[in-house]
């Protein structure tokens, strides 16, 4: 029989973890384990403690962490699917179980955004926030939430707090350049900085004013605004440069560009005519101005110019997009990107636009078997998460597995495909292989917090 140790813990730290106040261990066993106290650890001593001593004090608490661990345990294989309408009612038997459970609610709460409700997220999240306060990451589930909502200002004010928390952290500082709080800019050492979007207009313009007469530089200021999404600026510096070189057909296609998402669309395609017509080989300058004949409505005109661009540019997705749209939904759009399949056998963006449109259209096979076809041609990482993700909602684990162990520079790949290489490598029973990803996600500063988070969290049940 063991000998039994009653350790408390810290009254902030424990409901976050989904544990009691105080638990049972065997003598010298979190010692052992490192200091490290997982729920499942945690639930598994509890068992063994209430076999022995059923009638302890200590007894009515070890009882609940037991009865929820094993609705945790249900949940976890959801919870890391995103499947949120399997993990919803696990989540809310939890919270009847023990609704002093932060863990729960702050998953609860994340269950509601990923179905829609994100007005009901915010208030579950807004009700733990005494237990969460000095947490970056809850700040950062907080400001999504307020920018699905459409509440910018605080979704700007949630995520600044959440970068006090974790200075430096890529997510939370791409989602503030992406709201226009703040701008990436770059020192002369070349090293990437960020500022304030207010200070960064007034330092491009006085910089802008300062090279009147050097087109050249006016330029490629002007596409590294396009890049940065700084469309204002970036047409600033584009008609500047035609000014100073009437004849610069890439000032064109830059300035065409930002007028276009300005919604200036009769100047854009006059830029982009221009451009297309001193460089007709230019597949990006078809391919927008073939969206921007779209928008005004000028259907055939636009498809001339996206089969141009596609003529050029074969995975240009963009352009296999405005090409087999129409007003007959998704099935008349797949008839006609399977034509433009077999138009371009060696092309990987028509399979791949074709896999979108059938998962679409309710024909998750076929999206499977167009998004490997995708990847064996040479597909983005984007299509190569898609193929995962459905893979593992259709749990066909050794399948992603088999893809898994032929991606190469895995630390280099976009988030969601080794989030979910890692998943399928659990699923597979390769826990080894599995903690290797979810460790390369834990750190690397450019995954979303709470992506990270749930990493260390998958980490910690498979050493239990």
């Amino acid at each position: 029989m063991a000998t039994w140790e009653i350790i408390e813990l810290d009254r902030r730290a424990a409901p976050k973890g989904s544990l009691p106040l105080a638990i049972a261990a065997p003598t010298g066993a979190l010692e052992a384990a490192g200091g490290q106290l997982t729920r499942a650890r945690a639930a598994a001593w509890a068992r063994e403690f209430l076999a022995e001593q059923p009638g302890a004090d200590i007894a009515p608490a070890l009882r609940q962490l037991v009865a929820k661990d094993a609705v945790w345990q249900a949940a976890e294989p959801s919870l890391a699917a995103e499947d949120w309408a399997a993990a919803l009612p696990l989540l809310e038997r939890i919270v009847e179980i023990d609704p002093t459970d932060l863990a729960a609610l702050f998953n609860l709460a994340s269950a509601h955004r990923g179905l829609g409700d994100a007005g009901k997220a915010l208030a579950e999240l807004q009700a733990i926030e005494d237990g969460f306060s000095d947490e970056g990451l809850y700040h950062a589930n907080v400001a999504r939430t307020l920018e699905e909502l459409g509440r910018r200002d605080d979704a700007v004010a949630a995520y600044e707090r959440a970068l006090e928390l974790m200075p430096g952290d890529a997510f939370l500082i791409d989602r503030l350049v992406a709201l226009g709080r703040l701008v990436r800019a770059f020192d002369e050492g070349g090293q990437a900085m960020f500022v304030d979007a207010g200070a960064f207009g007034d330092s491009v313009r006085e910089d802008l004013a300062q090279h009147l007469d050097d087109a050249d530089y006016l330029v490629s200021v002007a596409q590294a605004l396009v890049e940065g999404g700084h469309d204002d600026l970036a047409r600033n510096a584009a008609e500047l440069a035609l000014v100073a070189d009437p004849d610069r057909a890439d000032a064109r296609l830059f300035a065409g560009i930002a007028l276009a998402r300005l919604g200036r669309l009769e100047d854009a395609l006059a830029h982009l005519d221009a451009h297309v017509h001193a460089v007709p080989s230019s597949s990006v300058g078809h391919g927008h101005r073939g969206h921007v004949l779209g928008a005004l409505g000028r259907r055939d005109e636009a498809r001339r110019a996206g089969e141009r661009a596609i003529e050029l540019d074969p995975n240009d997705i963009g352009a296999v997009q405005l090409l087999v749209a129409g007003d007959d939904g998704p099935e008349g759009a797949l008839r006609r990107c399977e034509e433009l399949v077999a138009r371009l056998p060696r092309a990987w963006a028509p399979l791949r636009v074709a896999g979108d449109l059938a998962l679409v259209s309710g024909d998750a096979d076929r999206a499977v078997s167009l998004w490997l076809e995708s990847i064996a041609s040479g597909a983005d990482d984007q299509t190569m998460a898609l193929l995962l993700g459905e893979l593992g909602r259709a749990e066909r684990f050794d399948e992603m597995c088999e893809i898994a162990d032929d991606v190469s520079r895995l630390a280099d790949r976009d988030p969601g495909v080794r989030w979910n290489i890692a998943n399928g490598y659990a699923a597979a029973g390769r826990p080894d292989d599995a903690r290797l990803v979810f460790r390369l996600l834990v750190h690397d500063d450019r995954v979303a917090p709470d992506l990270r988070a749930a990493s260390e969290g998958r980490i910690a049940e498979l050493d239990v």
